[in-house]
């Protein structure tokens, strides 16, 4: 058995390089080139199943690698979802830098 991981393509907020959360972010362009190449090199790999969450980044980036694969099972699971950074979202990926906010001031 073979196990290939694959990360969703960019979406604005990773452009932006902001934390992305549960929310409802689709691929922008560069992510959907990103799908497009990562479908290109995986084509003739042998894929019974393509998992994905339930978030539209992620089914978006399995459906362009779907396309190559139509007999492989497709199984969109809640579980496979990110993290909930809480508190952490509204920071940048610079902890401190300028988009830090201070939750902890009285």
């Amino acid at each position: 058995m073979k196990l290939i991981l694959v990360r969703h393509g960019e979406t604005d907020r990773n452009k932006d390089k902001h934390h992305v959360h549960h929310g409802p972010i689709s691929l922008n362009s560069t992510g959907e080139k990103q799908a497009e190449a990562t479908a290109q090199r995986l084509k003739l790999e042998h894929i019974d199943v393509i998992y994905s969450s339930h978030m539209p980044r992620a089914v978006e980036t399995a459906e362009v690698i779907a396309r190559f694969h139509p007999q492989a099972e497709r199984i969109i699971d809640d579980n496979l979802r990110e993290r909930d950074g809480g508190i952490f979202l509204v920071w940048g990926f610079e902890i401190g830098g300028p988009k830090a906010v201070n939750h902890y001031a009285m």
